[in-house]
């Protein structure tokens, strides 16, 4: 996370345009731009490293439901879920593709994924607590949408437009036709014949695909806002179309479509299922159902209110189950469509910033959601056992003995007890004044990071009772910079300071600390780590910088190495060096001749990678939205 932040808004404003229309472009929440690689599959995107455990699995996207089972669309994985007691849900398996996992199909006992610029893949269910891909079609855009019938996968391939994909040999698929579109395909439908389109920015395009080789269009209708979903009932099109809410087009000849009705709902419609007269709708604002016995006269009848967007729902029996982007699954009793009632929900949601390991725990920064604890004692099978909220954006922790050190952003220091890490409570605070990025805590002192507001030392001596002894204001060399990370060793600390790149602080006296060194890297110093006479500095797109800090009055640089991505994290154990590096996952930088760095192992978390904490052979990415990522690497094995 960390300096990112600052420049967010002003990444999104630049490239949403883009990333929108181009297809071929992977962009999300305001990182940098990722271009596609057609090459390489997210499952074959590693060397020498493997998954072994996921948690905390991101934001909810799409759902599906099969029997008891619901197949839910987290950032990168698939999610199979035992719905059969929604009020305990119970995670069965997973499959993690690498990249974003935007809709899913399922046909007997197998799902079809579309997996943004990985394209289509192919998983077997058939084992829900193990399932494994047989086989993938990598298209020329970003994967969208998906619709399946018979022997033909109709894809949206984002701005590429429609694709049909014979899946007659579900481990050789292969594309038979081809329909552009013209603006981004949202959600596919298909009828007999016809395939109909939400397709954003041009509405609702209706497509001949009786010949699958000759796709073509025959109709269309230009809704008034962006077309996000759609759902045919007989001869009437239901199209969630964003600010414009719900529109009703008739398509009983396919060639002169018409709107017939439309409800204003004061949100953004994303997500629609229709049952009989019953429209179901997920907006930013939750669950709307609306009658359309009438409609020419559709009439809101019922709605459940939800903190965040509800982009997906599909509604089975008397339940509605609502893929919540910042809540996961929320499972919606709607027998009685005016009197609306949840009974269950699965919160996958997490956006880990940064991680700590303590035996067989994992204290992960959670941004807004707080400090999430999570055992880790079989690391196949991670299980979080405690939360705490802390009301801010926990952006780095610290543990030591049964207490949780949290950079809690804005809010400062919070100092949680976890002596019972399945009920962590806060025991003492202390407003830093800046952002609190980063926490480094040597015996009763607590060195806090604390954005343009310098470096905060801590007395937690008395943790009910935190007590601000000294304080270093690293703004006074330039305009701007950031303490972003910390790390101290004996009298020094290190702090990791944006523009102005490595600063070394005596706080031999934490009452007066000094500066004495300083280097300026070519970068924005985000974190650093210490090892005998090196400070490695993740230097976001400088890529990792070494600096001989032997004589820290004069500390100079004697090698990098370039990571072609934003480098967030660093975590250094002997001559290794693990970077979390954004988009590109976890490198594994080998620095025995720190002259020469050079990179021996890496994994692709697909999502992006923000912290890095490493014990024995596994090793821990904090991966932002994607949560979680528990990977091995054999450190004996440096090469």
């Amino acid at each position: 996370m960390k300096y990112k932040i600052l420049f967010k808004v002003v990444l999104i404003s630049m490239v949403l345009f883009t990333s929108i229309f181009a297809g071929d472009l992977f962009f999300d929440k305001g990182h940098m731009i990722c271009f596609k690689n057609t090459s390489a599959k997210a499952n074959k995107d590693s060397l020498n490293c493997k998954l072994v455990g996921r948690a905390l699995f991101g934001s909810n996207q799409s759902i599906y439901i099969k029997d008891t089972i619901a197949y839910s669309c987290h950032e990168s994985s698939v999610l199979l879920l035992n719905i059969q007691n929604p009020k305990n849900i119970i995670l069965l398996g997973y499959y993690d593709m690498g990249h974003n996992v935007v809709d899913v199909y399922v046909v007997d006992t197998l799902a079809y994924v579309a997996n943004s610029k990985n394209g289509l893949r192919i998983i077997n269910v058939s084992d829900p607590t193990n399932p494994y891909e047989i086989g993938y079609y990598d298209t020329d855009g970003y994967t969208s949408a998906i619709y399946v019938i018979d022997t033909l996968a109709y894809i949206g391939d984002g701005g590429k437009g429609l694709r049909i994909i014979n899946i007659k040999d579900p481990a050789h698929p292969n594309e038979v036709g081809y329909f552009d579109t013209g603006s981004v395909v949202k959600k596919i439908y298909v009828i007999d014949t016809l395939a109909y389109v939400a397709d954003y920015a041009d509405g609702l395009r209706i497509i001949n695909v009786k010949d699958p080789t000759y796709p073509h269009e025959i109709g269309y209708y230009d809704t008034d806002d962006y077309a996000y979903d759609l759902y045919i009932i007989d001869s009437l099109v239901y199209v969630a179309d964003c600010k414009n809410g719900l529109c009703i087009i008739n398509v009983k000849d396919p060639t002169h479509p018409y709107k017939i009705g439309h409800c204003d709902m004061g949100s953004y419609a994303k997500g629609i299922y229709v049952i009989d007269t019953l429209v179901y709708i997920g907006d930013n604002d939750g669950l709307l159902i609306i009658n359309v016995k009438d409609p020419t006269n559709p009439l809101k009848i019922g709605y459940y209110y939800m903190e965040s967007n509800a982009v997906d729902i599909y509604v089975k029996d008397s339940l509605a189950y609502v893929a919540n982007e910042g809540d996961g699954l929320r499972i919606i009793n709607v027998k009685n469509p005016t009197v609306l009632s949840e009974i269950g929900s699965y919160d996958a949601r997490k956006r880990a910033y940064s991680v700590y390991a303590k035996d067989t725990i994992l204290y992960v920064a959670d941004g807004t959601d707080g400090l999430c604890i999570i055992n880790v004692k079989d690391p196949t099978h991670p299980i979080e056992i405690g939360h705490y909220a802390t009301n801010g954006s926990a952006y780095g922790v610290y543990a030591v003995d049964t207490i949780a050190y949290i950079a809690n952003g804005f809010c400062g220091l919070q100092i949680i007890n976890i002596k019972n890490p399945s009920h962590p409570y806060k025991i003492g605070c202390y407003n830093t004044n800046g952002a609190a990025y980063d926490v480094y805590v040597i015996k009763d002192l607590a060195y806090v990071a604390d954005g343009d507001d310098g470096v905060r030392i801590i007395n937690v001596k008395d943790p009910t009772h935190p007590i601000e002894i000294g304080y270093y204001n690293t703004n006074k060399y330039s305009y701007g910079p950031y303490a972003l990370g910390i790390f101290v060793v004996n009298t020094l600390a290190y702090v990791a300071k944006g523009k102005d790149g490595l600063r070394i602080v005596n706080v031999e006296d934490p009452t007066h600390p000094i500066e004495i060194g300083y280097y300026n890297t070519k970068g924005l110093a985000n974190d650093v780590h210490i090892v005998d006479t090196f400070a490695y500095v993740a230097d976001e797109n400088n890529g990792l910088c070494i600096i001989n800090i032997s004589d820290p009055t004069n500390p100079y640089e004697i090698g990098y190495y370039d990571t072609d991505a934003p480098v967030w994290g660093v975590y250094v154990v002997d001559t290794l060096v693990f970077l979390a590096n954004d988009c590109n996952g976890v490198r594994i930088i080998n620095v025995s001749n720190p002259k020469y760095p050079r990179e021996i192992a890496h994994y692709n978390t697909g999502n992006y990678a923000e912290g890095v904490y490493v014990v024995d052979s596994l090793i821990y990415v904090a991966n932002d939205y994607g949560g979680l990522y528990i990977i091995n690497y054999p450190i004996s094995n440096t090469h």
